[in-house]
């Protein structure tokens, strides 16, 4: 029950944030948070991040060791991926798969990569409550059941660097939707 309360908060929270333009959204909201299936349990298998070449250096690029972790979990039924304390530089979006845990311990960083290339190619999202094709998220997940993120590590998204500089451009969008929203 925790973890759906969990992911229930987290959604709407983004929901809240989220510029939304009519009824029919928060519908489809609604909708979304009562289709959620809380996470049932995890398999007592423990992966370790660095064990799939992982370095918390803050420069080793770590993509590619969380996909085999992930990956690798997942397609044994599942398990908890550890992720102890370090700087992980993560290089590009992780993609969540079924029945995986990720656990990130106090201490534990993801650092991730301000280059818009590391986020494509393009793919079909929602920005601010509008669907178009834009980067990909930094963390995603698609048909997959039985997954969360959890621990008192930090997720960094570094959106300042780069990304944060083109929020001024958005605002005649912004207002064009507004008036015919």
């Amino acid at each position: 029950m925790k973890h759906r309360l969990s992911v229930i908060s987290i959604l709407s929270s983004i929901l809240f944030c989220t510029t939304l333009y009519s009824q029919n959204n928060w519908d489809k909201a609604i909708q979304i948070v009562s289709e959620l299936n809380p996470v049932t349990s995890f398999l007592d298998t423990t992966y370790y991040i660095n064990s799939f070449g992982a370095k918390g250096d803050g420069e080793t690029p770590c993509k590619e060791a969380f996909d085999k972790a992930v990956t690798t979990c997942s397609e044994n039924g599942g398990g908890t991926i550890i992720v102890e304390a370090g700087d992980y530089y993560m290089n590009g979006l992780l993609v969540l798969k079924s029945n995986a845990h990720t656990e990130l311990k106090e201490g534990a960083v993801f650092n991730f990569s301000s280059h818009e290339s590391d986020y494509l190619p393009a793919v079909l999202t929602r920005w601010e409550g509008m669907e178009l094709y834009n980067f990909s998220p930094l963390i995603y997940a698609y048909h997959v059941s039985n997954i969360v993120i959890t621990g008192k590590g930090t997720i960094n998204g570094n959106g300042s660097k780069h990304f944060a500089s083109w929020k001024h451009q958005q605002v005649a969008d912004k207002k064009s939707i507004a008036r015919n929203g």
